[in-house]
């Protein structure tokens, strides 16, 4: 399954923050090292490392932290709009026996999500047509459109191919 040009530069954008996130922590952890290694050999009272090099790197610590917090958070995200695209009846099987024995995740209609249209409607349908529904579809299963508008868009779709 492709991924929506969406999700695809959301994931790249939260894989770079966490690759600069990662990389000037590991500086910052080399500077503060340093700094304070030859702060102890030259004999820098403790009270001037602790301000003047500890300080400042220990908040740029709490920055990158930060943000490497949101890239992971975007990150996961992005995987799961693009888990959620997938249509497979293997998927729809595992997740209707999970609500069989977890029925409180049964408001999430999992099943229904990643079960694809059956081969039988989409035959007739013309091109334009299928390529409406999958995208109605996708829309729907992302989380762009409610039940409700994506069951009037269906209808109208269906009604309008007849």
């Amino acid at each position: 399954m492709i991924m929506s040009e969406h999700s695809a530069r959301l994931l790249w954008v939260a894989l770079f923050g966490i690759v600069l996130s990662i990389g000037l922590s590991a500086l910052t952890t080399v500077y503060l090292i340093i700094a304070i290694t030859s702060g102890i050999i030259t004999a820098t009272p403790l009270a001037e490392l602790v301000v003047d090099v500890a300080i400042p790197a220990i908040i740029a610590l709490g920055v990158f932290s930060i943000l490497w917090i949101a890239s992971v958070m975007s990150l996961l995200w992005a995987l799961f709009q693009w888990i959620m695209q997938i249509e497979s009846y293997q998927l729809a099987t595992v997740f209707a026996r999970v609500e069989e024995i977890i029925p409180p995740i049964s408001v999430f209609h999992l099943p229904a999500r990643f079960t694809p249209m059956p081969a039988s409607i989409e035959r007739d349908l013309s091109i334009e047509t299928t390529r409406a529904l999958a995208s109605l579809r996708r829309q729907y299963v992302i989380g762009d459109i409610s039940d409700a508008t994506f069951e009037r868009r269906m209808e109208r779709l269906l009604m309008k191919s007849d």
